[in-house]
């Protein structure tokens, strides 16, 4: 086992190589001139063949020069270097140096090892120090299949799906049997597959089978595929499913979501969003088994608000939810604060269902960092008390989305308690007076982007705005 160390590296430097190129003896090779290095040899050699540098730790910066000062002192060699031998013998195995890391040879090794200096500077040693431009050629060239099989895993962890299935079909049989190993399919991502009468998921399926046995992320958004498939491949692969992405398929019923609480107990992220339509209240009602949900996406389902809050119960290391705007109402929200003190992401919160008790109910979740408000029709119910606790409550709040919303010139001031704010969008807002908006620049001082949509804006304002506050980036979309 070899290290390379770079001794001088400063901690913001970053070392890079393209290849090591090892041309070695069971000897040490040491310089003839004690004070000097073998490194520094080897530059003394380089700027022979081409210019003295700057950057000292790049010994070829010229790539037409590579190689060249390492021929020079193989047919030179007794003219540059001695060859240190080692006496010492454990096992029957010669140790030529026993230290861990050698940074060139600058101090000695100590007495306790017997060495002598052999001179080897006759014309026979030298022709067998010199290698032909063939055996060059050779030690340049780099077979894939020499390597050991923990280095041709690692690459083919970096292969797309596709990639990686077709290394299945290699005539190299070790190449074919590596592309198989489980711990590539981890993840697997087969999004917008679609076919007639299911021939081909079920075929996809019965391929990936025998090699999903650790399979933990599995996407089949918009893909079109047979439930028994589906159930099959579950019993098969879904015991360490933590992400399951089912967006827009039409096929997930009762019966998919039945198997997914029997068989996935270890699922965090679950994405049921729209053209589910095959699950009624009893198909959600499977889901209250699950206890280790952290992402539920339910947008555009017809679960109901009594079921929902049923599975936020149960699982209270809940971190973001999204659902209809019309679900999150007053019970939802007392639920996660009750349940889920952990949220950290709510979308779809529209302030018109919403009355004081709900909103101080959320006001208890201390690390929501996204928020998605719609204040259309705001209603007498909601105070700016109200909305003062839900802001100035959260000093992990990151990221706001305010949609439809009537900003006095108090409510803006509310909205500027986000002390920790990054991002801020305003979309069909509309302000009492406009000039006003430099409160969120100087009382959020860590704001990064602000985006107006749909918004009619003076162009000389903003350009104002980004010459006072160049540290945040201001966008107009239409």
């Amino acid at each position: 086992m070899l290290r390379l160390v770079f001794k001088d590296s400063s901690p913001q430097s970053c070392s890079k190589i393209d290849a090591v190129m090892l041309i070695g003896t069971s000897k040490l090779i040491v310089s003839r001139n004690a004070n000097e290095s073998l490194t520094n040899v080897l530059k003394r050699i380089n700027c022979m063949y081409s210019p003295c540098h700057d950057v000292v730790h790049n010994l070829t910066a010229d790539l037409e020069s590579a190689h060249l000062d390492i021929v020079h002192l193989q047919q030179n060699f007794s003219k540059y270097c001695v060859i240190w031998e080692s006496d010492i013998n454990i096992a029957g195995c010669n140790l030529d140096v026993s230290q861990d890391v050698i940074y060139a040879y600058e101090q000695p090794l100590g007495p306790r090892y017997s060495r002598r200096i052999s001179l080897k500077s006759d014309s026979n040693y030298a022709k067998r120090m010199k290698l032909s431009s063939d055996e060059f050629k050779d030690l340049s060239r780099c077979s894939l299949s020499t390597l050991p099989n923990e280095i041709i895993l690692k690459i083919f962890k970096y292969l797309d799906l596709i990639t990686l299935c077709r290394m299945n079909e290699v005539y190299n049989m070790r190449f074919n049997n590596l592309s198989r190993d489980p711990l590539l399919y981890t993840c697997l991502n087969l999004r917008c597959i679609k076919s007639d009468k299911y021939t081909r998921m079920h075929d996809i399926f019965c391929y990936f089978t025998p090699r999903c046995k650790y399979l933990q992320q599995l996407d089949l958004t918009a893909s079109i595929f047979d439930v028994k498939d589906f159930v099959n491949f579950l019993d098969n692969c879904g015991m360490r499913l933590t992400h399951l992405r089912l967006r827009h398929c039409i096929s997930v019923d009762n019966q998919a979501l039945l198997k997914i609480s029997e068989i996935c107990k270890n699922l965090k992220e679950l994405n049921l969003v729209s053209h589910c339509w095959g699950i009624d209240d009893e198909g959600f009602s499977y889901l209250e088994k699950l206890e280790g949900l952290e992402r539920l996406n339910l947008y555009d389902t017809d679960i109901k608000t009594e079921r929902l809050c049923k599975i936020l119960q149960n699982n209270q290391r809940m971190r973001q939810l999204l659902t209809d705007p019309d679900l999150i109402n007053d019970a939802v929200l007392i639920e996660l604060a009750n349940s889920c003190p952990n949220l950290e992401v709510i979308y779809n919160l529209s302030i018109h269902d919403l009355t004081s008790e709900g909103i101080n109910a959320l006001a208890n979740c201390k690390n929501l960092q996204k928020m998605d408000l719609k204040f259309s029709d705001l209603c007498d119910s909601v105070t700016d008390d109200s909305l003062f606790k839900l802001l100035s409550s959260y000093q992990n709040l990151q990221e706001v989305y305010l949609c439809d919303a009537v900003l006095t010139d108090h409510r803006l001031e509310l909205l500027a308690q986000c002390r920790n704010l990054k991002k801020l969008y305003l979309d069909y807002v509309t302000l009492e007076t406009p000039d006003n908006y430099s409160v969120i620049f100087e009382q959020c001082p860590k704001l990064q982007e602000f985006y107006f949509i749909s918004f009619d804006i003076e162009d000389e304002l903003v350009n104002q705005w980004k010459e006072r506050y160049p540290h945040v980036s201001v966008y107009i979309l239409p």
